[in-house]
């Protein structure tokens, strides 16, 4: 998935000790990430789960900075 395909990316917290960042691709994008796929599959969103990963506490703030980075980005190169 590319950065201008994904409208959003939030945190879950679930009621025991399930945590995962979760991805939302925008819409207009969802025939092209399916086609991209090997699996098959469609889905609204994309769970990566937080158990399966050594650091993930590093990885989803360093995931949410670079997302914060491209937003600011891509507001000044709108605003031009």
């Amino acid at each position: 998935m590319y950065w201008y395909e994904i409208e959003k990316i939030k945190f879950f917290q679930g009621m025991y000790l399930e945590r995962s960042t979760i991805i939302f691709p925008h819409y207009q994008y969802h025939e092209e990430i399916f086609k991209r796929q090997k699996d098959g599959t469609r889905t609204p969103a994309y769970q990566i789960e937080f158990q399966r990963m050594q650091h993930p506490k590093q990885f989803h703030e360093g995931l949410m900075n670079a997302w914060a980075s491209y937003q600011k980005e891509r507001e000044l190169t709108v605003k031009r």
